[in-house]
């Protein structure tokens, strides 16, 4: 699942909650939810193999990254409705996303158990398939359909005042 999603849903349930600060783990929860059900996602090949691959060639997966992590951001602060505070919608939007910063800390650091133990539990819930078993067909609608129905969400339960 892109960044963009997870960061919409997790403001989505977040806000949701009814509590800002049981928003923030419901929001990170939401993260591996969304990561096992099918999806595609875009090749971040040379992130993942950072210490084979270099910084240097991986710049266009951070390119990538960056653009997914910060248009989901922009999506949020632009469809943000006026009842729902801006900081928490930030802050669940970055819960969301944080399992998948949590991963590239791992392969910063591969030998470190809590990083090493968070990432197997990441691979174990994502969905069980190679990135490109999903087709497109199937996997960038579900994403979309995902994202409009976070967008209807922060707009018609806007609970935190």
């Amino acid at each position: 699942m892109i960044l963009a999603v997870h960061i919409l849903f997790g403001a989505a349930v977040g806000n949701a909650v009814g509590n800002p600060a049981l928003g923030l783990p419901t929001a990170f929860v939401s993260h591996y939810l969304l990561d096992s059900l099918p999806h595609r996602e875009y090749d971040i090949d040379r992130v993942e193999n950072l210490s084979r691959t270099g910084w240097r060639r991986a710049a266009i997966d951070f390119i990538k990254i960056f653009i997914d992590f910060f248009g989901g951001m922009a999506i949020l602060v632009f469809i943000a409705p006026a009842s729902i505070p801006l900081p928490w919608l930030l802050l669940w939007g970055f819960f969301a996303a944080l399992p998948d910063g949590i991963s590239f800390l791992h392969y910063l650091w591969p030998d470190n158990k809590p990083l090493a133990a968070q990432q197997r539990f990441h691979k174990l819930i994502h969905i069980k398939q190679d990135k490109k078993e999903t087709p497109w067909r199937l996997g960038i609608p579900f994403q979309i359909a995902v994202a409009l129905a976070a967008i209807v969400l922060l707009n018609s339960h806007s609970l935190v005042h």
